[in-house]
């Protein structure tokens, strides 16, 4: 099987980041061609994943999201070297900043993609907000938090080929609010 994963983080940061390279690099020993598009500056070599270094700025906190930084820098790669992606079988994300991408991918060239879910974000919000002590200047950012995350659990639901989530009550959570 043909993999294709996206890392194009400057660091690994978290252990969500490391769990998601050291699965990347288990599926490559065990035989399966696994490419990475990983950001140039990642201070990182793999073993066994073939990694493929691209320009990426990773402005965290400032005007245009990550998530479409990322989607600029695939773009760019498609246009250096449009048959990348050629033979692959499945693309796998980790993460929500890579969503924009993984989505543009999959229109291009009908390549499914695996979502990981690796955090319940809405339910970490809707957890906040209902503390009586925020004050409504952090509960209008929960707010806008809430909307952006529930924007991304739409659009996992709808373009996503296969989820998979760290729990049980992670999954059903998901499903409650995201039908079909």
């Amino acid at each position: 099987m043909r993999l294709i994963g996206l890392f194009l983080n400057n660091c690994i940061r978290t252990g969500g980041h490391r769990r998601y390279i050291e699965l990347l690099e288990d599926l490559a020993q065990r035989g399966h061609n696994v490419s990475v598009i990983m950001n140039e500056d990642l201070p990182y070599t793999p073993e066994n994943i073939i990694p493929r270094r691209i320009a990426c700025a990773y402005n965290k906190g400032f005007l245009t999201p990550v998530s479409i930084s990322f989607k600029r820098a695939v773009k760019r790669l498609i246009e250096q070297d449009p048959a990348f992606f050629g033979g692959a079988d499945l693309l796998h994300i980790h993460g929500e900043t890579h969503l924009a991408s993984a989505v543009f991918i999959k229109k291009r060239y009908g390549i499914p993609f695996m979502y990981a879910h690796r955090s319940n974000t809405v339910r970490e919000v809707l957890v906040a907000m209902a503390d009586r002590s925020v004050s409504p200047f952090r509960c209008f950012f929960l707010i806008i938090d809430l909307l952006r995350y529930r924007i991304n659990e739409r659009t996992i639901a709808a373009q996503a080929d296969s989820i998979v989530f760290q729990s049980p009550y992670d999954m059903e959570d998901f499903c409650a609010r995201n039908h079909g």
